[in-house]
């Protein structure tokens, strides 16, 4: 039998990592991997800084937050210790210096790495040293905002021009990437599901998952639904997810004096997600930029149609009454109208349930090495 790719894998997101954002951060970055290593013999390296910004330091609410950067051990992966000194251009030339005299002994195939930076200029830095190929994924939100920063963009050109091949999330993403930045070796892998969930029933839920930051806007999401229970009181609005703007949610519910049709549950274990979409009627997306999220093909494996703003890869999904609706322009009054329409529309929810069928981890990480390992 041949032997299996070796491969190593670098990746800031990681749900494990003491510097996540969320206990779920990068979670989908990690179901992948999971299923890669059916394939492939891989090694994971997530980079974690040392020193804690000044802001961390004052504001953490860890007891000990030097013992979480510096100390921290984790089974399912290699913590790669660097130090933030400059910009993170400057950063991954550490990061990629630091991976290469880590592992100089070892031999691998290629690496494979997540976002642009500091994980895809880290790699073309390895793999110069290293002398081996790299792979970047690009998962949407750090593309979305390279345009307008002049530096980055220049990076960008530099190293995936030198790359195997560049994985992107949507053919939105590859379009930009070939336009703009003269990039020709680009695939389009979705993101996909670990598991089909149930659908088990169609409680009066319209559903919000997401972090809670200024590039999701729940805040507008709030504006909509306040309006909608002017027409409808026998709907709730439950919202999963945690982060900066919860305070400020919190200040619009009791604004609008809607805390009555609230089910606000910050954030949620893993396990808990499946009871959580078994009970939507609809899942909203109000963005205001995306690459191509995760919950996209979780709620469409509980047989939930999606609303959305036409953000990202999300269309090359959603499609008009089949899978939900997308609403082309950011208009909260048209997209106020789709929640209503989508509410007395008859879906067809196991033809949603099986499109989703289709992307699951096992298949797409098969998707991987076929396409771009190979």
């Amino acid at each position: 039998m041949k032997d299996k790719k070796r491969i190593i894998l670098l990746s800031h997101l990681w749900p494990y990592s003491p510097q996540r954002l969320t206990p779920s951060t990068g979670i989908y970055v990690y179901e992948q991997v999971e299923e890669l290593k059916n394939n492939v013999d891989l090694e994971i390296f997530v980079p974690v800084r040392i020193n804690p910004t000044l802001k961390e330091i004052l504001f953490s609410t860890k007891k000990n937050i030097f013992k979480n950067y510096i100390f921290h051990k984790e089974k399912t992966c290699i913590f790669l210790k660097y130090p933030r000194i400059l910009t993170k251009h400057f950063d991954s030339f550490v990061i990629g210096l630091i991976l290469y005299l880590k592992t100089y002994f070892k031999s691998y195939d290629l690496i494979h790495s997540h976002t642009l930076f500091p994980d895809g200029l880290a790699s073309f830095v390895y793999s110069r040293l290293k002398r081996i190929p790299f792979v970047v994924t690009v998962h949407g939100s750090d593309l979305m905002l390279i345009s307008k920063r002049p530096i980055d963009k220049f990076f960008v050109k530099l190293f995936l021009k030198k790359a195997r091949k560049v994985i992107v999330v949507s053919y939105k993403m590859e379009k930009i990437l070939r336009n703009d930045f003269q990039t020709k070796r680009t695939v389009v892998i979705r993101n996909g599901i670990k598991r089909e969930f149930k659908m088990t029933d169609l409680s009066k839920n319209l559903l919000f998952i997401g972090r809670l930051t200024d590039i999701k806007d729940p805040i507008l999401l709030l504006n909509i639904f306040n309006d909608f229970l002017k027409s409808r009181k026998d709907f709730k609005l439950v919202i999963v997810g945690d982060g900066p703007l919860r305070e400020k949610i919190f200040e619009e519910i009791e604004r609008y004096g809607i805390k009555d049709y609230i089910d606000f549950k910050g954030f949620v274990k893993r396990e808990e997600i499946e009871k959580i979409y078994s009970k939507a009627f609809l899942t909203l997306i109000t963005s205001k930029s995306e690459g191509f999220p995760s919950i996209i093909f979780e709620s469409f494996s509980a047989g939930v149609p999606i609303i959305s703003f036409d953000v990202g890869g999300v269309k090359e999904a959603v499609s008009d009454y089949k899978t939900g609706f997308i609403v082309p322009e950011r208009d909260k009054g048209m997209f106020l109208r789709r929640v209503h329409e989508g509410i007395d529309y008859k879906w067809d929810r196991e033809y949603i349930k099986k499109f989703a069928s289709n992307f699951l981890w096992e298949k797409i990480a098969k998707e991987i090495v076929e396409r771009v390992y190979k």
